[in-house]
C-alpha cells in the first residue's frame, strides 16, 4: 500500500445546485490560478516554533470568552510533545477571530513525501474567506501511519492531542470539525472518520481511498467497513478519473462505504462545482458527496477548494 501512496497536485475553483445537501456553495472569494503540490516539490518547512503545552489560558478570560488570551491572526508554526516525540503543525488564524465566536476548525494532511504548509497551496483558506481557523499537521517522515491498529497507532494519538490543544489555546467550535486530505492525507481522513468519527463533523478525501485494513473480512457484502461502529460523519470524496497512482476504483470504493454507513440511496443528484453527485436519501445533517473528474490524474482538481469549503460551510 505505502509504495502506491506517492504524490502531487495542481489547484483551485468553479460553480451551479451546491453540494452540501447538495451542499452551501457559500464562497466569497476566489483565488486566482496558481500550482501547488501536496508532497515532495514542496519542501518549504515553517519557519518559526512555539511549544503550546503552557498556552492554555491565564485564567483571565473576559465574560463570554474561550481560549487563551494573547492569540494573533495569522500564521504560525506550532508544536507539541507527545510522548517522547514532538509533534509539528501549522496554524491559521483568521483576521476576524475574536475570543466570542467559536469558529470552525479545517485541518489539511499532507500526501507522502509532504509537509502542512505545502497544503495551504491547496487555497482552502481563500474560500473560506475568514470563517475558520485552518491546521496544518506534519507527518512523521512526511507520511500517516494507516496500518498501525488505532490503539497504538501515534498518528490517531497526535490527533487526539492537537484536538485537545487546540480547543484550549483557539475559541473553536468542536462540533465543527473538518478534515481535507490529499493522497495518502486522504487515505488518512478515511480512516479519522472511521476511528475518530466523534471528533469529526465532515471529511473531504481527495485522491485517496480507505477507510480499509489489510484484512478482506472487516468488510460487508455491500463494501461497508464493519469496523466503522459509531456514527459516521458526512463525506465527500474527490477522484480523478485517470489517476495512476491511487487509482479511481479506490475513490468509488470510498464514496460506497460512506454512502452506506450515512445509509443513502445509490442514485445521486448532480450538485455545484460539477460534475459532483449528492447520493440520494442521505440523513439531512450526514451528506454523501461523490466527484469523479474526468481526464484528472494524481493532482489536486481545480475546483477542489470550492467544492471542500462550500460542503463544510453547508453544516
Amino acid at each position: 500500500m505505502r509504495s502506491a501512496l506517492l504524490v502531487t497536485a495542481s489547484v483551485v475553483l468553479v460553480g451551479s445546485a451546491a453540494c452540501g445537501a447538495c451542499g452551501g456553495d457559500s464562497s466569497e472569494s476566489v483565488p486566482s490560478s496558481s500550482t501547488t503540490n501536496g508532497d515532495a516539490s514542496t519542501p518549504d518547512a515553517p519557519t518559526s516554533s512555539q511549544n503550546n503545552d503552557n498556552d492554555a489560558g491565564d485564567g483571565t478570560n473576559p465574560p463570554g470568552a474561550c481560549g487563551s488570551d494573547g492569540v494573533s491572526p495569522g500564521y504560525s508554526s506550532q508544536s507539541l510533545v507527545l510522548g517522547s516525540e514532538t509533534r509539528t503543525y501549522g496554524v491559521v488564524v483568521p483576521s476576524t477571530y475574536d475570543r466570542k465566536t467559536a469558529f470552525p476548525i479545517v485541518l489539511s494532511f499532507h500526501g507522502d513525501g509532504g509537509n502542512g504548509q505545502s497544503m495551504r497551496g491547496a487555497g482552502l483558506e481563500e474560500q473560506a474567506n475568514g470563517k475558520a481557523i485552518f491546521v496544518y499537521p506534519d507527518g512523521p517522515n512526511q507520511t500517516w501511519d494507516l496500518e498501525t491498529p488505532p490503539a497504538d497507532n501515534k498518528d490517531y494519538q497526535f490527533f487526539d492531542a492537537l484536538l485537545s490543544e487546540l480547543s484550549k489555546k483557539y475559541c473553536v467550535d468542536t462540533k465543527k470539525v473538518f478534515l481535507f486530505g490529499f493522497s495518502r492525507g486522504g487515505f488518512f481522513v478515511n480512516q479519522l472518520g472511521c476511528f475518530r468519527a466523534s471528533s469529526v463533523r465532515a471529511l473531504v478525501a481527495h485522491s485517496g481511498g480507505g477507510p480499509y485494513s489489510n484484512d478482506g473480512n472487516d468488510f460487508d457484502a455491500r463494501g461497508w467497513f464493519k469496523a466503522c461502529n459509531a456514527p459516521p460523519p458526512a463525506a465527500m470524496i474527490i477522484h480523478g478519473q485517470s489517476d495512476t497512482v491511487v487509482k479511481a476504483q479506490a475513490g468509488q470504493t470510498s464514496a460506497d462505504h460512506w454512502r452506506i454507513a450515512n445509509e443513502c440511496q445509490t442514485s445521486t443528484n448532480p450538485c455545484a462545482p460539477s460534475p459532483c453527485a449528492s447520493y440520494a436519501g442521505c440523513p439531512s445533517d450526514k451528506p454523501v458527496v461523490y466527484c469523479s473528474i474526468g481526464g484528472l490524474d494524481h493532482a489536486l482538481w481545480d475546483s477542489a477548494a470550492k467544492a471542500a469549503w462550500g460542503f463544510f460551510d453547508s453544516l
